[in-house]
């Protein structure tokens, strides 16, 4: 009954129209309302203005340590998207824990990256290019687990802070799913560098030393929402 209505409703308005000379209404310009009315897409969304949420995970792999030449885990990632360009977020990385072996001693390194990130988008098509400066505090936790029969030092806890500017390229795979590649240099402030003690001499052997500088790459997929 409901279909029969709008179809009597169609034929009383064309009917009309060509009695009174106005031009007949339009069935285009009317799906083409209901679509934008109804449309889900973030990305159509930031078109018209709107803000969106991106959701990110990805590989990261880092030149840590001179002794350890890549690290790698997983980051998490969540930001606010400006239809400007203009974004702010925040991050995680799941980094796994590193071991040690030595003659005389044995530990491991804990490391747990918190990040706040902000940068600036350009669209071109199906790619956006992207900019960002971010601001990361990093725990670092050493465990000794042994230490050649001697009484190992107790565990220890740092924190540094790291400045991490990086380039990054993002392509649509579909109005809510992208792909992203990115390239940047973490410049660690406060850094230190693991060392044992000679008991008799007390001379420092360095273990693990940390990079000041450091390569950092990305690869992995958003969701816009």
């Amino acid at each position: 009954e409901a279909d029969i209505e709008a179809v009597a409703l169609i034929v009383r308005a064309t009917t009309l129209a060509l009695l009174h000379g106005e031009p007949l209404p339009s069935l285009r310009s009317g799906t083409r309302q209901r679509e934008r009315d109804t449309s889900p897409w973030p990305v159509e969304l930031l078109d018209a203005g709107e803000s969106a949420l991106r959701i990110a995970i990805s590989y990261v792999g880092t030149t840590f340590a001179k002794q350890l030449p890549l690290q790698h885990g997983i980051a998490l990632r969540g930001a606010w998207l400006w239809p400007s360009g203009t974004y702010v977020g925040v991050g995680f990385t799941l980094v796994p824990t590193s071991k040690f072996n030595l003659q005389r001693v044995q530990f491991e390194i804990h490391r747990y990256p918190f990040s706040l990130h902000a940068g600036l988008r350009f669209g071109f098509s199906r790619l956006t290019f992207i900019g960002e400066l971010g601001a990361e505090l990093e725990i670092r936790k050493r465990r000794t687990l042994s230490a050649a029969g001697l009484e190992p030092y107790p565990d220890e806890r740092r924190i540094v802070y790291n400045v991490c500017p990086k380039l990054e390229t993002e392509l649509a795979l579909a109005p809510w799913l992208v792909a992203f590649v990115s390239a940047g240099l973490d410049v660690v402030v406060g850094n230190f560098a693991y060392s044992s003690v000679n008991e008799e001499t007390m001379e420092n052997t360095p273990i693990l030393e940390p990079h000041w500088i450091r390569l950092t790459v990305q690869l992995g997929i958003g969701i816009i929402h």
